[in-house]
C-alpha cells in the first residue's frame, strides 16, 4: 500500500503504479488487486525521474544510481516477477540523464545523452544485452536531446 511515508511516484498505468518508499525500495503495485512487489535493486538506488512503463506495460524502466552516487544506469523490472536486470556500473557513463522512452515494439529502451557526452548520442539498451549502444545523431553542429519519442512506422 502506497502510504505517507514514501517519497514519490516513478510511473504509473491503467493496472500498475510503481512507487519509492521512504527507503528508497521500488515497489510495483497492482492497483485493481493490491498485491505489492518490492524490487531488490542490489544496493541501487532509483532516480525519481525518468521512469516509464513498457508499452504492454510488461516492464518498467527506470534510471538507478549507484549506492556511493558514482554511476547512474538503466534498469527494466520485470512487473510480475519484480526482478530488476540492472546494467553494469562501468558500461555507462556517469550522470546519465532521464527520461526513458521505449520502442513500439516494448524490446528496447531509449535514453538521450547530450548532457554527458561532447557530440550528440542517444543511448539505447536492451534488456539482456552485455551493455548500452550509442546511435550517434548525423549532421549536426550541436542539438540538444532532452527526450526520445517513439514511434512506430508500420
Amino acid at each position: 500500500t502506497i502510504t505517507s511515508t514514501g517519497l514519490g511516484v516513478l510511473a504509473a498505468d491503467a493496472q500498475t503504479v510503481a512507487w519509492v518508499s521512504g527507503a528508497d525500495t521500488i515497489h510495483v503495485t497492482d492497483s485493481s488487486t493490491g498485491i505489492d512487489r518490492a524490487v531488490d535493486t542490489r544496493g541501487y538506488v532509483p532516480e525519481l525521474v525518468g521512469a516509464l512503463f513498457s508499452p504492454d506495460g510488461s516492464r518498467l524502466a527506470v534510471t538507478m544510481r549507484s549506492s556511493d552516487s558514482s554511476h547512474t544506469l538503466p534498469a527494466v523490472i520485470d512487473v510480475s516477477s519484480g526482478a530488476a536486470q540492472i546494467g553494469a556500473a562501468d558500461d555507462f557513463p556517469p550522470d546519465q540523464p532521464g527520461p526513458i522512452a521505449w520502442t513500439a515494439a516494448g524490446d528496447r529502451i531509449f535514453v538521450p545523452m547530450s548532457a554527458v557526452t561532447p557530440t550528440d548520442q542517444v543511448l539505447t539498451y536492451r534488456p539482456g544485452d552485455g551493455g548500452p549502444h550509442y546511435l550517434r545523431l548525423p549532421d549536426n553542429d550541436h542539438i540538444d536531446v532532452y527526450t526520445v519519442v517513439p514511434i512506430n512506422t508500420g
